[in-house]
């Protein structure tokens, strides 16, 4: 990301930006908040990972793919999944990918059981190798 400094600003911006509180049900409002705010900085929403599959990432721009994850833990193996795809597989769409999750605190305010950034990150050393697209993995907290 630090190779494109603007665009990692970009989104440390828009999260900055969000003022739904996190509590139970939560997770789809600021979902919402959070795909206003990619729009209106030129992100691609719903961005095609496979047309065949009807497969897309929440946002992509400039080769960076955005995956935005308030769910169930079982969604964001699949949110990975796709990003690898993106970045690999003969798509060549993307050259890093973007998670943006809740700390546990805030997963435990949503409902249970909600994928936490505390998980994916204790998590991520057993996907190494089948893992190869550059993530950058942000938690968010009050």
């Amino acid at each position: 990301m630090n190779a494109k400094l603007n665009l990692k600003k970009e989104v440390e911006e828009i999260i900055s930006k969000t003022t739904t509180k996190m509590d139970l049900g939560s997770g789809t409002k600021l979902n919402k908040e959070l795909e206003e705010l990619f729009k209106e900085r030129g992100w691609i929403s719903q961005s095609k990972v496979v047309n065949e599959l009807g497969l897309s990432i929440d946002f992509e721009k400039e080769r960076i793919g955005v995956e935005v994850q308030f769910g169930n833990v079982a969604r964001l193996y699949a949110d990975l999944f796709k990003l690898q795809v993106m970045s690999f597989s003969g798509k060549d769409k993307i050259d890093v990918g973007i998670i943006i999750l809740p700390k546990i605190e805030y997963a435990k305010r949503i409902g249970s059981p909600i994928a936490n950034f505390e998980k994916l990150v204790r998590e991520l050393p057993y996907f190494k190798t089948a893992l190869q697209v550059p993530l950058w993995i942000i938690g968010l907290e009050e």
